[in-house]
């Protein structure tokens, strides 16, 4: 094979959503992605999401993957083998990382938690007799 890694006509990545944390200068990327189904391409293409940002930013990234689905969570949290002794893992909280948010003055205290909390637990039967 040829050695030249070139991509002549580059393939289109885009995240989710980047989150870049910054002190004068990048200090931590974020990408988010959410994940709704299990996309086994998705596990080719985290890596690439994330040794792109960490190029442009110079600094650290973290892949984020969101869902509200135990299933897709466990699928998506499985360490990628990149080969030799690298591996790539992206951080997966998945539903049961997310406290659930019942009370009205947390919600309105922690607003983004309890946004998340919605989406993993959204759909409890034991939620659907009373919204925040």
């Amino acid at each position: 094979m040829s050695a030249d890694l070139t991509d002549l006509q580059p393939a289109e990545y885009r995240a989710d959503m980047v989150v870049q944390l910054t002190d004068d200068a990048p200090v931590y990327g974020i990408i988010v992605e959410v994940q709704l189904s299990v996309d086994d391409r998705k596990r080719f293409v985290w890596p690439v999401y994330v040794a792109n940002l960490r190029a442009r930013l110079e600094c650290p990234v973290l892949p984020l993957v969101v869902t509200a689905d135990e299933a897709v969570a466990r699928w998506a949290g499985r360490r990628v083998e990149m080969g030799g002794l690298h591996q790539f893992a992206p951080y997966v909280p998945g539903p049961s990382g997310v406290p659930k948010i019942t009370d009205e003055a947390q919600a309105c205290s922690n607003p983004e938690l309890a946004v998340l909390s919605a989406m993993a637990h959204g759909r409890d039967a034991s939620r659907r007799s009373r919204s925040l």
